[in-house]
């Protein structure tokens, strides 16, 4: 077996001893380490969750007190456009993407590694793995960071809503 699933020809052949356990160490290093971004992601969504909360809240209660008399003069429209674009950030937070990678089907495992012929060992397999499940973090590395943003962007945006409306209510 191959660095890339292949077979033991060409450059990228390495043989594994049968009895190396290092390769289970590392197999084990990469699934903690994408359990780990996975309860990331889901904290982040949480938390999320709980500003969307907040937007809410904050701009029902807000916006009742500014819009009393019916004039909505430009903090108040300022204030609701916040409202939008916080709203919106949240939910690309909390919204299901279908980007993650936190496992591989065992399927993929019994075609890919145990019925395929060459190097079919056991560390082979882990040590196939592990680069795989490293290569998954990565990827979703770039996703978190992304969703990150977005979560502090709607943060953001909330406090200056509640600014706005603030404004918006001395004015009035």
């Amino acid at each position: 077996m191959t660095v890339d699933g292949g077979s033991d020809s060409g450059p990228l052949a390495r043989k594994f001893d049968p009895d190396d356990t290092r390769y289970e160490l590392a197999l084990d290093e990469a699934r903690a380490r994408l359990d780990y971004q996975r309860e990331a992601v889901n904290g982040l969504r949480t938390r999320a969750a709980a500003l969307l909360t907040a937007i809410n809240i904050s701009t029902s209660f807000l916006a009742g007190l500014a819009i009393v008399d019916k004039s909505l003069g430009p903090y108040t429209w300022v204030a609701v456009g916040l409202f939008v674009g916080s709203l919106v950030a949240c939910l690309l937070v909390i919204w299901p993407w279908e980007v993650w990678q936190f496992h591989i089907s065992g399927n993929h495992i019994i075609k890919r590694w145990i019925d395929a012929e060459g190097n079919n060992s056991l560390p082979a397999l882990q040590y196939s793995l592990a680069n795989m499940y490293h290569r998954h973090y990565n990827d979703n590395k770039k996703y978190l960071k992304r969703l990150a943003i977005c979560f502090q962007i709607s943060a953001t945006m909330l406090a200056l809503e509640i600014v706005g409306w603030l404004v918006a209510l001395l004015i009035i």
